[in-house]
């Protein structure tokens, strides 16, 4: 790219428009063209010097789409102009350079649109929190969210420039929250191979130190693109690191290529609530996106699997008797520290579930006896402790001649085999092994709603009545 008679080397795969300041320019430009809605394929603004914006596009057509939407903005061929040079990218140069522009305006300009685009990749993502270094601050508040957001400000949120005084105040934040999971998003503008970089540098290890003696675990995915990008460097300066190895478990931390207007790139981490509910791919009902409909096709799909092999097939429903009448309390306590790490949610599922008690006014006085089981049918909460007690017997490893599928508090069993007493012996291991996981978990089998479905090599199918259908 030649500018003022210097050659400024830029990569060759990107399409690069530059862009000479004229006042908030960056602002002005993002405002009247409302890049996402007008499908402007962007990448990244990067500034340099006399006041310039270099402007990162897609491709050449890219560049041409932002050049006419400029062309028919009045307010901004008023105060902008491109030619476009002969040999060098970028392929069009704008100008008009005010040389009173203080930085600070282009810092002010550059926050407020950050901020803009902040809420518009609120609706692509629908996150619930955020963490935002440097937002523009008007009266106590990051101006441009909406009001029904919750802010919080920290004194000091610029990067780690006196890297020993941060460590020092994580480490004490650190030593305050003991027993709380924690999840910290630092600019440590740190090198280490660990989190992206060639090479270490000292406060490389520094950061890797404090995070080995503090057993952080770091949230950053191996090979990510970089999270921080300017002029012609980038960088992985921006890390996660949290308190244990659950939110790893639990994060897809990923850089994102949506435009941010700013220098540092987007970082997206997905939590899912039940991580290990969502895992179980046979459980259908109280489920997300699984239905009866799912269930039905997964049911089939393993009945065809089975007699394609010219297998002898038996399909078993069992139905647990009064599942939400007997879930036990202790039993749900004692999956729910086996699926989440100690939280405030945590904390309050096992409130709701200790110490309960029933009642009643009576002739002689108020009546009043402990209830160890039990949750309501319809209420919110009763589903997800169902789900966390069905979930055990569920991941039972077992053969793949036993395929087992739950939908709500009915179990269905899917049994084959390559002759009737191989049948008849995964049956018999299928029933017993599933008695002991019910015992465990002290339910019982509702005999008067157990059904069975015999299908044979042949086309006939006996049910559980003995009546063979065709």
């Amino acid at each position: 790219m030649l500018i003022r008679g210097r050659t400024l080397k830029l990569p060759k795969a990107k399409a690069i428009i530059a862009i000479l300041f004229c006042f908030t320019l960056r602002e002005l430009l993002s405002t009247k063209l409302n890049f996402p809605n007008e499908k402007i394929k962007i990448k990244s603004y990067r500034k340099f010097r006399n006041k310039g914006l270099a402007v990162d596009c897609e491709n050449e057509e890219e560049i041409q789409k932002l050049i006419d939407k400029i062309q028919k903005s009045d307010e901004l061929k008023e105060k902008i102009a491109h030619k476009e040079p002969k040999k060098r990218r970028p392929r069009c140069i704008i100008y008009n350079i005010q040389k009173d522009t203080a930085e600070q305006e282009i810092n002010l300009a550059r926050s407020k649109v950050a901020t803009a685009s902040l809420v518009q990749f609120t609706q692509m993502t629908t996150p619930k929190f955020f963490l935002v270094q440097e937002p523009y601050i008007r009266n106590g508040r990051i101006e441009g969210l909406p009001r029904q957001w919750t802010s919080w400000l920290s004194g000091n949120g610029k990067a780690a420039a006196n890297l020993e005084e941060k460590i020092k105040e994580l480490d004490e934040a650190l030593s305050k929250l003991q027993d709380e999971n924690v999840i910290i998003g630092a600019d440590m503008n740190a090198h280490c191979v660990r989190w992206g970089y060639r090479t270490n540098n000292n406060r490389g290890y520094q950061v890797e130190n404090f995070m080995a003696e503090k057993n952080l675990q770091l949230l950053n995915s191996p090979g990510a693109e970089p999270t921080f990008q300017c002029h012609n460097e980038e960088g992985w300066s921006d890390l996660t690191p949290a308190s244990n190895t659950t939110p790893a478990n639990i994060c897809d931390w990923e850089v994102m290529e949506n435009e941010s207007f700013s220098d540092h790139n987007f970082i997206y981490k997905i939590r899912n609530t039940y991580p290990l509910l969502s895992q179980i791919e046979n459980k259908f009902g109280f489920s997300e996106g699984k239905s009866i409909n799912h269930a039905l096709r997964k049911l089939l799909d393993v009945i065809e699997d089975a007699k394609k092999l010219e297998h002898y097939v038996i399909v078993i429903s069992l139905d647990v008797q009064g599942a939400f009448d007997n879930l036990k309390y202790d039993i749900i306590r004692k999956e729910l520290r086996k699926l989440f790490t100690k939280s405030s949610i945590s904390e309050t599922l096992e409130d709701i579930l200790s110490n309960r008690k029933v009642a009643i006014q009576t002739s002689d006085g108020p009546a009043v006896w402990k209830r160890p089981q039990g949750c309501p049918q319809g209420s919110c909460k009763s589903p997800l402790f169902w789900n966390i007690v069905a979930v055990e017997m569920l991941k039972t490893d077992w053969p793949e001649e036993i395929q087992l599928q739950a939908f709500a508090d009915d179990f269905a069993f899917v049994i084959s085999g390559r002759t009737r007493r191989e049948l008849v012996q995964h049956t018999s291991f299928t029933l017993e092994t599933f008695k002991n996981q019910t015992d465990k978990n002290q339910f019982d089998i509702s005999i008067e709603k157990a059904q069975y479905l015999l299908i044979d090599k042949c086309p006939g199918v006996q049910s559980s009545d003995g009546t063979p259908n065709q």
